[in-house]
């Protein structure tokens, strides 16, 4: 694990993950809410559809956890932003492979700065990937909701801690099991992570809507 040269992986990651958020601002995720229909998904898992909704679930707000498994039909609220799901969900999972990265390569001061500087980009990312905030921001009241990005600040900055003890130590004296075990779970985490901020991004959209901005270029 000592060979992984993280000084060339890490930035390489972050680049794609940087083009993927471009690719984020562009879409208009107000739109794809009010038009997305509520039974279809951009990825699909068949039969197993259900099954795995089922399991997305587990990840959304309290409020939204509304499925319901009969047969194979599942009804819920789970967020429906287009693209931006995935995107964001891929970028999630691409940071939290670059913490784990580093704590495989890394037992030292400058491998936590750095698994803490990357960790800071993880809190900021929906900035970079969202540009409705801004809408937002122009439209809220003082007592509307806006606990999204809290929310993904909040939880990402939980799963940094971690990545950044850990990057202190020799993590090679484990066995690989284990490790690849913490690896698993960390990853799933991430992915939970930015499903249960879709989930409020969700709830945010709705209260735009409900306000008849029916397109990001409102004012």
């Amino acid at each position: 694990m000592a060979d992984i040269n993280v000084s060339t992986l890490v930035p390489l990651i972050l680049l794609v993950i940087a083009a993927l958020a471009n690719t984020s601002r562009q879409v208009k995720i107000i739109e794809v809410a009010n038009e997305a229909h509520n039974d279809v998904y951009l990825l699909d898992a068949g039969p197993f559809e259900a099954y795995v909704r089922r399991i997305m679930d587990r990840s959304l707000s309290p409020t939204d956890r509304a499925a319901t498994l009969k047969e194979d039909e599942l009804s819920g609220k789970e967020p429906k932003l287009g693209r931006f799901n995935h995107i964001h969900a891929f970028n999630s999972f691409l940071i939290a492979v670059s913490q784990i990265l580093i704590v495989l390569s890394e037992n030292s001061l400058s491998g936590a700065i750095l698994a803490g500087t990357i960790g800071v980009f993880w809190m900021v990312l929906p900035i970079i990937e969202i540009e409705e905030y801004d809408l937002m921001l122009r439209t809220f009241e003082p007592d509307d909701p806006l606990y999204s990005l809290t929310i993904h600040m909040v939880l990402t900055f939980i799963l940094t801690v971690p990545a950044i003890a850990l990057s202190l130590v020799d993590v090679n004296s484990y066995s690989v099991p284990l490790t690849l075990s913490a690896a698993v779970v960390y990853i799933v985490a991430s992915v939970f992570v930015g499903n249960l901020y879709q989930s409020f991004l969700d709830d945010e959209l709705e209260i735009l809507r409900q306000r008849g901005i029916q397109s990001t270029e409102e004012k």
